[in-house]
């Protein structure tokens, strides 16, 4: 961006003010529009769409105006009173400091290499089929009431997938031990696989 000089500070502020568009101001002034447009958003002062739609109506610029459409008036993507959070991003609402409250991810690599080693260890074959397809490890005694047991190898049951889902579409992610034993009892997995 284009410096703009002390003097011409105020001049472009009250000619922006009273109405003039950044065009008309730019062509007096010697600067760029965007250096004009850019110096008043930074100052605070942009106008909304609505201001700009009168001042054009006003001009005689009514026709040009309205070839935009409704759907783009409306937008005010630079009003600094509409999104002061603009080029601030920890001035949005939404904005947490505290990063560690994000929500993580539990399957992290470290689990995915260790469930790889118990489908190795289990020949690629499901435990409750003895069939061979697309397996996943399923912990018995779930990792949110039991994070210690989560690579104790004797917690995980290596099934299909698609048991594997069916099971958590039934009975949802926050599943424990019983709800799989009343699960395998019921033999409900025999209809999947």
């Amino acid at each position: 961006m284009a410096v703009i000089n002390k003097k011409h500070e105020d001049v472009i502020l009250i000619r922006y003010l009273n109405g003039e568009s950044p065009q008309d101001i730019s062509n007096d002034l010697g600067y760029k529009r965007t250096t004009i447009k850019e110096f008043v958003r930074r100052k605070g002062c942009i106008r909304s769409m609505s201001e700009a739609s009168s001042l054009a109506i006003k001009k005689g610029k009514k026709e040009a105006f309205l070839a935009v459409g409704p759907e783009v008036r409306k937008r005010n993507r630079f009003n600094p009173k509409k999104a002061p959070w603009k080029g601030c991003p920890t001035k949005h609402p939404r904005w947490i400091n505290d990063r560690t409250k994000l929500k993580q991810r539990r399957f992290n690599t470290e689990e995915k290499h260790f469930i790889k080693e118990l489908l190795k260890e289990q020949n690629f074959i499901c435990q409750l089929t003895g069939v061979n397809g697309t397996l996943s490890g399923h912990h018995i005694k779930p990792v949110w009431k039991y994070p210690e047991s989560q690579f104790d190898k004797n917690n995980i049951i290596v099934i299909l997938k698609k048991i594997h889902l069916d099971f958590h579409k039934k009975y949802g992610l926050k599943s424990d031990e019983t709800d799989w034993e009343s699960y395998v009892k019921k033999g409900e997995y025999n209809a999947i696989s």
